[in-house]
């Protein structure tokens, strides 16, 4: 399964079994993400941005590799495998998958972003910050009883994502790379 198909699968996953929890927080009904209009300053930087976003994927799949070691590796080659792990993990491998999103989170929040990608950026974070509450809920739960608790918030995190994406890459073409890569990652 390509990267792209394998992140979007997980997302959707997530979006439709995942809940968040496990921090004290409950579900909340999500409120409207306005997209600031984007502009082209920083566009120059992208290409750095994109390299620091594409070595915290790489580190990522080494923890997912860590958490599913029943999966085949290179994990991103071996899709089905990995979401059949995740559909059947353990409440300590929901953890483990947990703390890797929010070890993700804490690597892009850190970040030097350029300015056409910084409300990008907060909400990469934000996102992977929620599916890492999500499968904390999980492992206390089930992935079902997550997903039913926290969808609307991951639905609409990921279309302001997806909104603010676009708006980024109108102003600086080069930015289309780093959604693609953030769609890679949205799946796992």
């Amino acid at each position: 399964m390509s990267r792209i198909r394998l992140l979007f699968a997980m997302v959707m996953m997530a979006s439709s079994l995942l809940v968040l929890g496990g921090r004290g927080v409950e579900a909340q009904r999500p409120t409207e993400i306005v997209v600031p209009t984007a502009t082209a300053e920083g566009c120059d930087q992208v290409p750095a941005y994109l390299e620091a976003r594409t070595k915290i994927m790489n580190e990522f799949l080494v923890d997912l590799e860590a958490v599913f070691p029943q999966v085949a590796t290179p994990i991103m080659e071996h899709g089905d495998q990995l979401f059949d792990a995740i559909v059947v993990m353990t409440p300590e491998q929901a953890v483990g998958l947990a703390k890797a999103y929010d070890t993700v989170a804490d690597k892009i929040e850190k970040l030097e972003t350029p300015p056409v990608a910084t409300f990008y950026n907060d909400l990469q974070v934000e996102l992977y910050r929620l599916s890492a509450d999500v499968f904390e809920e999980a492992g206390k739960t089930d992935l079902s009883t997550a997903g039913e608790k926290f969808n609307d918030q991951l639905v609409a995190i990921g279309e302001a994502v997806d909104a603010a994406g676009d708006a980024a890459t109108g102003v600086c073409p080069a930015f289309a790379d780093v959604v693609t890569l953030d769609k890679t990652q949205a799946s796992l």
